[in-house]
């Protein structure tokens, strides 16, 4: 009788332990995304050219579907929006080139795009 309590408790206590460690890992999975260590393979960036219709809101939203986001940590890029329009910085890992550019909109129309680099124009983005 003690002997099979105690194969009870060992089993039981070696059940939990191994339940509680997986599902930490689990939810740690669960947490980072379905996508996060998946390679990202990527059709034609999206360009924009000065004197384009588009909206700094869909300017954000192609951004954070190329992975950019808000944050200065954010590896592929990031972006700030501005009184004028949106500046863009790619990251080390953005297949984008590393050059900074500022993106001016005026009433839904692209006004003007600079490189925050040298501060001269440039025709496309």
């Amino acid at each position: 009788m003690v002997g099979s309590a105690l194969v009870f408790v060992v089993s039981l206590s070696t059940f939990l332990y191994f339940y509680s460690y997986y599902a930490g890992l689990v939810d740690d999975k669960l947490a980072r995304g379905a996508y996060s260590n998946t390679s990202r393979l990527l059709g034609m960036p999206q360009t924009v050219s000065v004197g384009d219709q588009i909206s700094t809101d869909e300017i954000v939203n192609s951004l954070n579907a190329a992975g950019y986001g808000t944050s200065r940590d954010n590896r592929i890029g990031r972006y700030e929006l501005t009184d004028s329009g949106i500046e863009v910085y790619p990251g080390v890992d953005s297949y984008f080139q590393p050059e900074a550019h500022a993106v001016m909109i005026e009433k839904g129309k692209i006004q003007a795009i600079v490189s925050l680099k040298d501060n001269t124009g440039r025709a496309r983005f």
